[in-house]
């Protein structure tokens, strides 16, 4: 993800490449790898992500999960800012559990050239 990503290119992404692609795989598990470092308060990764943004990916990654059939592991990565770690945490663990309703995120550049770069790959 290029610096300065928002939340809107993350759940673009997600919605319409990992979740497409999933499907298609039909994994018998997913694994989540819980990083945090990618919101807007870290000091690593100059992304612009919320807590609510973290929310909402596992929002999808829970609702994934439930339409492929597979259960959801969750490993913690990274995350350097120690008051917004534990806030996402919170946040992540709370949609996992049930919480939240996803939302479908609007088409980004950044989406579209990646569709068009994985189509050989993938029906997207």
């Amino acid at each position: 993800m290029p610096a300065g990503s928002g939340e809107e290119l993350w759940l673009s992404l997600l919605e319409r490449i990992v979740e497409p692609v999933a499907r298609a795989f039909a994994p018998d598990l997913l694994l989540l790898s819980a990083g945090f470092d990618a919101h807007v308060g870290d000091p690593l990764a100059s992304c612009r992500l919320r807590t609510s943004s973290f929310a909402q990916m596992a929002c999808r990654v829970r609702d994934l999960a439930l339409a492929v059939g597979a259960p959801l592991g969750l490993v913690l990565e990274g995350g350097y800012n120690r008051e917004a770690l534990a806030e996402c945490v919170v946040a992540t663990l709370l949609a996992l559990g049930g919480e939240g309703e996803a939302r479908s995120a609007g088409e980004q550049q950044l989406t579209a050239g990646a569709i068009a770069h994985l189509r050989r790959y993938w029906e997207l």
